[in-house]
């Protein structure tokens, strides 16, 4: 049960594919606990129930307000927040180091992250403009402007994918739309 962990955590959690780390997994990474920003990260999902010190890994820096996502190229990556928000990291499941990936177009907080194949999109910003996303194109690092978004934003909102080349997003602080 996640309010085991703190009860005024803010947390972002991911549920990670089997082959990644040996065996499906929640990830939960940073936060802000009331009082702080986190840069811890948590994996549950072992059969002990026990949270296992790596490969969660800890972050170099506190992370709040960022968007951590599994691309469609296996890496994961954590993007963005109120205290980097222009910065991108990957985990190397090996070490469980988070090591930099990749600077953002733009700053990106509260963004939704949705993969597709040919890349993962990052969508909404907290703080500049909420009608905006990033992509990144598999096998780069190098963020480029991603499609405009229709209505007031969509900053906090959930996005799933409904086929190969577009995704619904649902929520947040802009209309539903379906792109």
């Amino acid at each position: 049960m996640i309010t085991t962990l703190s009860a005024t955590m803010t947390l972002l959690l991911l549920l990670l594919p089997v082959g990644l780390f040996a065996e499906e997994v929640v990830l939960i990474t940073g936060g802000y606990n009331g009082s702080n920003y986190l840069s811890t990260n948590e994996v549950l999902g072992s059969p002990s129930c026990q949270v296992p010190a790596s490969p969660g890994g800890i972050f170099s820096s506190p992370h709040y307000g960022h968007s951590t996502a599994l691309t469609s190229s296996g890496l994961l990556l954590t993007c963005g927040g109120i205290l980097q928000p222009r910065t991108c990291l990957v985990l190397d499941p090996v070490s469980g180091i988070w090591e930099k990936h990749s600077t953002l177009d733009q700053s990106r907080i509260s963004s939704t992250p949705v993969n597709l194949p040919q890349g993962l999109f990052l969508i909404g910003d907290d703080l500049y403009d909420e009608t905006t996303s990033s992509f990144l194109a598999n096998g780069y690092t190098e963020w480029v402007a991603g499609p405009q978004i229709p209505g007031t934003g969509a900053t906090g909102a959930c996005a799933v994918p409904t086929s190969e080349t577009s995704f619904l997003v649902v929520g947040g602080r802009g209309s539903v739309s379906n792109w």
